[in-house]
C-alpha cells in the first residue's frame, strides 16, 4: 500500500477526478507531501491550494490526534 499509494502523488493533480483529488489532499495527504511541494519549487502553485494545503494538513493533523488519543483511553495492556 505504501509504495502504489505514493505514485499518485507523481502525477499532476489535474488527472484526477475532483473527489479523488481532494482525498488524495485530506484523507490520504499524499497530493499535500509531494504535488504541492513540487510545483511551489517550479512557480506554477495555484493560490488556491497553496491556501487549501496548510488548511488540510492542521484538519489531517487534528484528526489523527483525536483518532490517537482516542485508541489510549481505550487501551490496556496485556500485562496489567
Amino acid at each position: 500500500f505504501g509504495d502504489d499509494s505514493i505514485r499518485f502523488g507523481s502525477y499532476p493533480m489535474s488527472i484526477y477526478p475532483k473527489f479523488f483529488a481532494l482525498l488524495l489532499i485530506s484523507v490520504l495527504p499524499i497530493l499535500l507531501v509531494i504535488y504541492v511541494p513540487a510545483t511551489a519549487f517550479m512557480g506554477v502553485l495555484d493560490y488556491k491550494l497553496a491556501i487549501l494545503s496548510p488548511i488540510m494538513a492542521v484538519v489531517t493533523w487534528k484528526i489523527s490526534q483525536f483518532v490517537w488519543e482516542k485508541g489510549l483511553k481505550q487501551y490496556s495492556s496485556a500485562s496489567s
